[in-house]
């Protein structure tokens, strides 16, 4: 059940991409500020309309940045249902960088058991799945989603040659910085380095093992986190919370606390 809905997920992403991308080339689209500050775009709102449709036929309930947030106290009857962000790194998007991403992931009740992210610009995919794996794909317009998977490689497919960290291009906060500055000393004056990128182009680095560790104490949502969250795990890392501990989803509130990304082996 939860491949077909994976498969159904692949699709809607790339779609989404398609409609994302003319917005990006012509660079013609009016900004507006939502009530936390952050910019929304008609590409954003365009995308969230085109996932719905394509993730219609699988019945399940959808939490998305770009609709209206359902109440608690409907979503916590929910098993099976969705999490999305239409277009995460706005940001990026509108700054003409190609670091913004389509995120997707399947949830079972307080964890995303898979995910998909889709990066529109470089025409990528990375998928993954609770015990099947996480896997990535190139060049995926004018494919079928069949396509798609069978030219698919697992990850990760790479491992870095220096200790790696990954941030935030957007929101890098002192104490992450602080953090990940006593995180480098410890591996050694020139064996560590600090990449840093937008949207959930992080958790792809982490999946694919061209980043080691990702720490971020500011703030992130839950449909920013989930889909990268499910890929990363999928693809053998460890995701938790600061302490350690696993991270909830679908809560009353819906930022999620300070977390930590590790690859469990270089």
């Amino acid at each position: 059940m939860h491949n077909i809905y994976i498969v159904m997920a692949i699709r809607a992403a790339i779609e989404a991409g398609k409609v994302i991308l003319p917005y990006y080339h012509q660079r013609n689209f009016d900004i507006e500020t939502k009530s936390d500050a952050s910019p929304v775009t008609a590409a954003d709102r365009a995308a969230d309309e085109i996932i719905r449709e394509w993730l219609a036929e699988s019945k399940l309930p959808i939490l998305s940045e770009e609709s209206q947030i359902v109440s608690h106290s409907e979503r916590k009857e929910w098993k099976y249902f969705w999490c999305v962000d239409p277009l995460d790194g706005t940001k990026e998007f509108i700054s003409g960088r190609k670091d913004f991403t389509v995120n997707i992931a399947l949830m079972n009740e307080k964890s995303p058991i898979g995910g998909v992210i889709y990066l529109p610009a470089e025409d990528t995919i990375y998928y993954g799945l609770n015990g099947e794996g996480a896997f990535k794909t190139v060049s995926c317009l004018g494919k079928s989603t069949e396509e798609i998977i069978n030219q698919s490689v697992a990850l990760p497919d790479s491992k870095t040659a220096r200790f790696t960290v990954v941030g935030s291009h957007s929101h890098f906060d002192i104490e992450t910085q602080k953090h990940i500055d006593e995180i480098s000393a410890l591996h050694g004056e020139g064996k560590s380095q600090l990449l840093s990128r937008g949207s959930s182009v992080k958790f792809c680095l982490m999946a694919e093992g061209n980043a080691d560790y990702y720490p971020r104490k500011g703030t992130i949502m839950e449909w920013d986190m989930a889909a990268g969250h499910a890929i990363c795990e999928a693809s053998g890392c460890r995701v938790s919370d600061w302490n350690g501990e696993p991270l909830k989803y679908n809560k009353p509130d819906l930022r999620m606390p300070a977390f930590k990304i590790s690859r469990l082996s270089r």
